[in-house]
C-alpha cells in the first residue's frame, strides 16, 4: 500500500463516574482531540507537531469543546474577547507555541509551598463576573507578590511569557497574551490541573526548586 512517509495517531481519554452520560463524554474527548490536530495543523499541516487538549468537566452540561470555551471560558469586555485557555499544548518545545512542560512547570509553581491558590481561583471567577474587578485584584495580588515573594513573581512572569509570549508582566494589566483583540491565558488550565491532583513528572520537582 501507498503509505504516508509519516504516519500520525489520535486518541481520546475520558475519566468519568459510572453515573455520567458516557455518549456525552465520548463525543467531548472527539471534540478535544479535533482542537488538538486543527491546531497542530494550522501550525505545519504537512508535519503537525505532537499536541494535548484537555478538559476537567465541572457543569452540569457536557457539550462539545467549542461550546465549553465559549460558555465557561470565554469573557468579552468591550472589544476584547478574554480567554481562559491556550487550547492545546505542544509535546515538543517551538517558538511561538506553549509547551506542555511550561504549563506543568506553572503548575508546580502555583502549587508549592508558601504560595495560596485561592487568588488564582478568585481571579478567574471575578473575570466571569466583571474584568475590572478582576484587574484589580490582580494589581493587589502582584503588590503582595512583589513585596513578599518577588522571586516566585519573577518565575510566574517568566512562565506566562513563554506560555503567551505578548504577555507583559511589567504592565501587570491581566495575567493574559495576544494580539488585537483577542487574549489566552493557561491559569484556565492550570487550576483544573491542581483541583484534579495531577501528579507531576520527575521534572516537576526541578521545577519546584526553580521556583523556590
Amino acid at each position: 500500500p501507498n503509505l504516508s512517509e509519516r504516519l500520525t495517531a489520535g486518541a481520546g481519554l475520558v475519566y468519568l463516574r459510572a453515573s455520567q452520560p458516557f455518549y456525552l463524554a465520548v463525543r467531548l474527548a472527539e471534540s478535544l482531540m479535533d482542537e488538538a490536530k486543527r491546531l497542530a495543523k494550522k501550525h505545519d499541516p504537512d508535519r503537525p507537531p505532537s499536541s494535548l487538549v484537555f478538559h476537567r468537566v465541572t457543569a452540569a452540561l457536557i457539550d462539545d469543546y467549542a461550546a465549553i470555551v465559549d460558555r465557561e471560558k470565554t469573557t468579552r469586555d468591550g472589544e476584547a474577547t478574554y480567554v481562559q485557555t491556550m487550547g492545546a499544548y505542544f509535546l515538543d518545545r517551538i517558538d511561538g507555541l506553549p509547551a506542555l512542560e511550561d504549563l506543568l512547570a506553572l503548575q508546580a509553581l502555583l502549587q508549592g509551598e508558601g504560595m495560596a491558590r485561592g487568588p488564582t481561583r478568585q481571579l478567574l471567577t471575578l473575570m466571569g463576573l466583571s474584568p475590572t474587578q478582576a484587574r484589580m485584584h490582580y494589581r493587589r495580588w502582584r503588590q503582595q507578590m512583589r513585596k513578599n515573594k518577588s522571586s516566585q513573581l519573577e518565575r510566574f512572569d517568566k512562565l506566562l511569557k513563554m506560555l503567551a509570549p505578548e504577555f507583559d508582566g511589567i504592565k501587570g494589566d491581566l495575567p493574559f497574551g495576544g494580539q488585537g483583540n483577542l487574549w489566552l491565558s493557561p491559569l484556565g488550565d492550570v487550576v483544573p490541573l491542581m483541583a484534579a491532583k495531577n501528579a507531576l513528572p520527575d521534572n516537576g520537582t526541578k521545577a519546584k526548586e526553580d521556583a523556590a
